[in-house]
């Protein structure tokens, strides 16, 4: 794909809606501006039913979807990756039907530092369950707790002081990917949110999770 768009010199935009997200882009912006320290541990889920509404199936089709892991779980693969940069390797477990993809994973992301960064995926939620995103993200002075399920959902609890909500925007994330795409097919300039080699870094992760999980054992990307 990244081949095609250079020889064709059209716009491509893989659909990362995470770092449009405005719970997530400022919960990036918190952390790079360094304001509450470093970051000490951070765990993002994503967790819901098997997409039984998927059209024809194709979501529960591997070859067509990727399955939960690039389908559904690559999302906070490639926003841990937004955030932190690739990892020196990943160790994962997964779980599901005997002879089936894995419908259940958890990741734990290797930096060679001290934090701690895991993800964990699901399509092994019942269906009354509904749909949770969610992260925690637990810095030397501060701790950023989101959960799509509660309002507000995104809250800053500093060390010093109450926890508050930050001032977001209205729209949600695939508004402003959305929008972002839009301005480049056009012409106009705007920041770079993804790039085409980090779309393509995150499928590589987690086809290195993928190994790591069925292999039971960590799998460097160095």
């Amino acid at each position: 794909m990244i081949e095609t768009a250079r020889r064709s010199g059209k716009v491509l935009q893989i659909g990362h809606c995470l770092r449009f997200w405005p719970e997530y882009a400022e919960a990036r912006r918190i952390l790079t501006g360094g304001a509450y320290g470093t970051v000490i541990a951070a765990t993002f889920q994503r967790l819901c039913a098997r997409p039984q509404w998927a059209w024809d199936g194709w979501a529960l089709d591997e070859r067509r979807s990727g399955g939960m892991l690039l389908d559904l779980h690559i999302h906070d693969t490639d926003f841990v990756q937004h955030i932190f940069g690739m990892p020196r390797a990943v160790c994962s477990f997964a779980a599901g039907e005997s002879g089936r993809e894995p419908t259940h994973v958890v990741t734990h992301y290797l930096y060679g530092d001290e934090k701690t960064v895991t993800a964990e995926g699901s399509w092994a939620a019942m269906p009354s369950f509904g749909f949770e995103m969610s992260f925690n993200i637990l810095l030397e002075r501060a701790s950023l707790v989101y959960d799509c399920t509660r309002e507000p959902a995104l809250r800053v609890c500093p060390a010093e002081g109450e926890a508050f909500e930050p001032d977001l925007p209205d729209e949600d994330g695939y508004f402003y990917e959305i929008e972002h795409f839009s301005k480049k097919v056009k012409g106009e300039s705007v920041r770079e949110v993804i790039s085409l080699q980090e779309s393509r870094n995150s499928v590589r992760i987690v086809e290195a999770e993928k190994e790591s999980a069925a292999a039971s054992r960590e799998i460097t990307l160095e």
